[in-house]
């Protein structure tokens, strides 16, 4: 019989396994002695917690959300192939296929694939590259909305250098794809994947009632397509349960 991991979700308590639940338990308590409340939780101390947080993962998968604006050869891409990491390749590729379909013209593509986050300096994106960037909780998607990355096409590696300066270019990269949520189930077990705040700072939070409570993941390999769990789009219910989200 083939082994089928559980599925964690940080929020939802009731999907995390009893070990994770007695940890997190332990914290609570220091939390109280402490007076760490819901409001306050990004304030405990959780020096050397995580790594064994983590271990109460191994053989579970996570699930975490990708959102983006993508043509709809582009999601047809991620079922058959996964996420990939952010790389010169995959920035090249998706302005290729761009053009290709029409998206783009020739003077357009040549001026992204020129300027992007792959073809930049500087410590905006020295830490991006070679890394799926994904949000661990639905907390942003109630509460802030994801904004530029499903009002532009390309994510910020194709569009930020451009925001401020070229209105006709942000102009047509509004006008591409549609927003989407790529639902992911990862391995956090593999202390590679790192998490800003701590993965058991937002696990604290959340059993507190702090429903905001949140972490940007930074998933150092490719998703493969057997752990991409859903693509939603506008008119999909697994999108249309965040009515915040951009519709268009």
């Amino acid at each position: 019989m083939a082994f089928s991991p559980r599925i964690v979700d940080v929020d939802d308590l009731g999907t995390w396994p009893t070990a994770l639940t007695a940890h997190i338990n332990q914290l609570l308590a220091f939390a109280t002695e402490n007076r760490i409340t819901r409001d306050s939780y990004d304030q405990l101390d959780i020096t050397g917690w995580d790594r064994l947080v983590r271990e109460t993962l191994v053989g579970c998968l996570v699930r975490a959300r990708h959102c983006s604006r993508l043509l709809d050869h582009e999601a047809v891409a991620i079922r058959e192939h996964g996420l990939r990491p952010l790389t010169p390749d995959l920035v090249n590729d998706r302005l290729d296929q761009a053009l290709n379909g029409g998206f783009l013209t020739s003077q357009l593509h040549g001026t992204l694939t020129a300027d992007n986050a792959t073809t930049s300096t500087g410590p905006r994106w020295s830490g991006r590259q070679n890394q799926v960037c994904l949000t661990l909780s639905t907390a942003s998607f109630t509460h802030q909305a994801p904004g530029l990355l499903h009002r532009y096409w390309g994510g910020e590696a194709i569009y930020w250098k451009h925001c401020d300066t070229a209105p006709d270019i942000m102009q047509v990269l509004s006008s591409m794809g549609r927003p989407a949520v790529v639902t992911a189930l990862i391995d956090l077990s593999d202390p590679k994947h790192t998490l800003s705040p701590e993965l058991t700072r937002v696990l604290v939070g959340k059993a507190l009632g702090a429903d905001r409570a949140d972490a940007d993941v930074f998933h150092l390999s490719p998703v493969p397509p057997a752990r991409i769990e859903a693509i939603d789009f506008p008119g999909d219910s697994g999108y249309d349960r965040f009515p915040k989200l951009r519709r268009d």
